[in-house]
């Protein structure tokens, strides 16, 4: 077990003899007992934030992210941010690229903070999060290759004719990110009464599910990725299309 705290230590701890640490770091300041302390997917490494030296008047030096061996308990890798405290920081399981939260609490410019995402080119996943972005310009906010494709499909399009695409699209984009478990909200009527009295049945779904697989392969999305998000996607059918009759 790992234990942190505001006086700059990092404990760990072997329940079976909860008396005392089996290793004590002391040199790892901390501001913040929010400052993240964690194991990597695999349980190989753990890691912690750290806060820059402050010497009352400024920051000496700016905060870091402190990788250790859980065998060894040995510090491997101290990655150096550009701000002052070295907060929160998440290892993600599948993509193995690490989400760091930095901030900086200037005295006489005020505060600010970042979100850094760290990545291995021979060990992170190559094809998905930060990889897949890098060398692709950004997509235009009023080009959504997906809505394309559903408007431009005459069994769907009669059901967006009157839609407003700005408010479609973020209310599309919140209910893909809340149904998939992110974490963003989704503000939207319940789909039940969003879709009732509309004759959407399940041909019309299965045609909206296409495309959305189709979306989701032509942005270079992995199949692994693509076929849960279409599960979790699926889930909803019968909400959407339950007062439509069986043949659409």
């Amino acid at each position: 077990m790992l234990s942190r705290a505001t006086d700059g230590t990092l404990k760990v701890w072997d329940l079976r003899n909860a008396q005392k640490p089996v290793k004590v770091f002391d040199d790892l300041p901390a501001s913040y007992g929010e400052t993240t302390v964690a194991y990597s997917p695999n349980g190989s490494k753990f890691f912690t934030g750290c806060d820059g030296e402050d010497d009352g008047k400024s920051f000496s030096s700016t905060g870091s992210l402190h990788v250790f061996d859980s065998q060894t308990l040995e510090r491997v890798a101290k990655i150096s941010s550009s701000e002052q405290n070295v907060v929160c920081a998440t290892w993600h399981q599948r993509l193995n690229q690490l989400f760091v939260g930095s901030g900086t609490n200037d005295r006489k410019l005020g505060s600010r903070g970042k979100v850094s995402l760290l990545y291995d080119t021979n060990l992170s996943a190559v094809d998905r999060g930060a990889m897949l972005a890098i060398g692709k310009n950004p997509r235009s906010k009023n080009a959504d290759d997906f809505y394309r494709r559903v408007c431009d499909d005459p069994d769907l399009a009669p059901f967006f004719e009157h839609a407003s695409m700005e408010k479609l699209v973020r209310m599309q984009n919140e209910f893909f990110c809340a149904a998939l478990g992110g974490p963003i909200e989704y503000s939207g009527p319940d789909l039940a009464h969003a879709h009732h009295g509309r004759g959407i049945g399940r041909i019309q779904f299965g045609r909206f599910v296409e495309h959305l697989l189709g979306t989701l392969q032509s942005r270079g999305i992995s199949d692994q990725d693509a076929k849960d998000i279409i599960q979790s996607i699926n889930t909803y059918e019968e909400e959407i299309t339950s007062d439509a009759s069986e043949d659409g």
